[in-house]
């Protein structure tokens, strides 16, 4: 929400001054929105493929200091946070108009995150609630594996990212348009008046 909120991409007088930033939205047509539409499909699955097979090969056959392998709930909330991370990082990618409350609301809630699951993870076994597995210990078995840490939080968010990381600077520095190119006309102003 803090996002589709506060996001731009320009400053209202750049767009005021240059009426061709509308150009992609005067000229889209259902042809162009489908498009438009099946690659975030294609973006979305690509995304959960390394995410989800990455937490799996590597936390769903660890043994835990007892023993035993981690359970589906595991595996699962393993998959859930690398899964919120990785969305955060695309969101950090995407955001233009940096400010303290996208920090703060990209960063609390990745680190509200953390002691919301452990929590959960303790007072399973007093308490259940309906629709949740089974979680008893769950917190405290990922939190204290460098196999989670490494796999789900480093590793999959950055395979899951790479192919929007490499899109997004040949858009940026090799096929550049208009929005791209006044962006880097506000940042040089920016730095101008700075010095």
């Amino acid at each position: 929400v803090a996002f589709a909120v506060i996001e731009r991409d320009l400053h209202k007088d750049t767009i005021l001054a240059n009426p061709e930033t509308y150009a992609s939205s005067r000229t889209a047509t259902k042809r162009n929105t489908l498009w438009l539409f099946v690659m975030y499909m294609i973006a979305g699955a690509w995304h959960s493929l390394p995410v989800f097979f990455l937490c799996w090969y590597t936390l769903g056959w660890t043994p835990g200091p007892d023993g035993l392998l981690q359970d589906l709930s595991g595996v699962g909330t393993a998959v859930f946070i690398s899964l919120v991370f990785t969305v955060t990082l695309k969101l950090c990618l995407r955001t233009h108009a940096w400010s303290w409350i996208t920090h703060l609301v990209y960063w609390l809630s990745l680190a509200l995150l953390f002691p919301f699951v452990y929590v959960l993870s303790i007072l399973w076994p007093s308490t259940s609630i309906s629709g949740v597995a089974d979680m008893t210990g769950t917190g405290a078995w990922l939190f204290s594996s460098a196999t989670f840490w490494l796999a789900a939080l480093a590793g999959a968010p950055a395979i899951a990212l790479l192919p929007d990381i490499a899109i997004m600077l040949f858009r940026r520095y090799l096929r550049p348009g208009v929005v791209t190119l006044l962006q880097e006309q506000e940042l040089l102003q920016k730095v101008k008046r700075r010095l």
